[in-house]
């Protein structure tokens, strides 16, 4: 079993609050690793992992033939939305629905770290992608590098028992180069993007809190008042005087060929 039967339904609870309030902080991030991947018009690409589609629609607008998947129906219903000539499906990213060799550029916007086996998603990328293509891979940086590990870490103790995986899974200086390699590809090299993470309100950051699939795991479990207080408490040291919630992250991308 892929993880598009964990993951779809946890992402798809609120797609849209996702593609609204997370997906535009993002955006040095996406243009970072499309310029390092080379896409420009004509070239083929893949984005594995394609949430509400922000980063294919960037993509597109640079004359890029889209194709986009994700585990969750709610995010690929945006994606669709959001680049209508792309071809968006429903899957697992250890078993894409596409051909061998099929593009020039394959790309994963933290979503490799949530796949059931990690080696069997990333070997995927590299089959899908052409010889003299490009494979890159973005997530979280290390955790110490990220304030947004803060609120993370609030809500995972609020669980019995500590969460398996989450965003910062492979974070870890030299893991995700380390899975690369087990999965047959050569690595070429890293990158890291620092990206604030601003938001009007407390409000307006807790409705994206939600939207996310992580967090909806641990509604599951202790409900959604404990998490919301547990979030509000950490938040509080990042909220400044106007209201404006201000986090200072880093992402970092691998880049690799099969």
């Amino acid at each position: 079993m892929g993880s598009s039967n964990v993951q779809g339904p946890l992402w798809s609870t609120a797609a849209e609050v996702w593609e609204e309030v997370f997906e535009p902080v993002r955006t040095p991030l996406y243009e970072a690793m499309l310029d390092a991947c080379g896409v420009v018009a004509g070239k083929h690409l893949l984005d594995a992992g394609c949430g509400s589609g922000a980063a294919s629609s960037r993509a597109a607008l640079r004359g890029a033939i889209v194709s986009g998947l994700d585990a969750a129906e709610g995010m690929i219903e945006r994606a669709r939305r959001q680049v209508p000539d792309g071809d968006f499906r429903v899957g697992d990213l250890e078993e894409l629905p596409f051909d061998d060799r099929a593009f020039d550029v394959v790309v994963a916007f933290d979503s490799v770290q949530f796949s059931e086996d990690k080696v069997a998603a990333i070997a995927e990328m590299g089959r899908v992608c052409r010889p003299d293509g490009t494979v890159a891979i973005a997530l979280f940086d290390e955790e110490e590098k990220n304030e947004m590990r803060v609120i993370t870490s609030a809500m995972a103790e609020t669980l019995p028992e500590p969460p398996k995986g989450g965003p910062y899974a492979l974070s870890k200086a030299g893991l995700l180069e380390d899975l690369i390699d087990k999965a047959g590809l050569n690595v070429l090299g890293s990158n890291s993007v620092p990206l604030d993470y601003r938001f009007e309100n407390f409000e307006q950051f807790w409705r994206g809190v939600l939207s996310s699939g992580n967090t909806q795991a641990m509604i599951r479990v202790v409900g959604e008042e404990t998490i919301g207080e547990a979030v509000r408490a950490a938040t509080e040291p990042y909220i400044g005087s106007s209201g404006e919630v201000l986090f200072k992250n880093s992402f970092r991308f691998v880049t690799a060929v099969p």
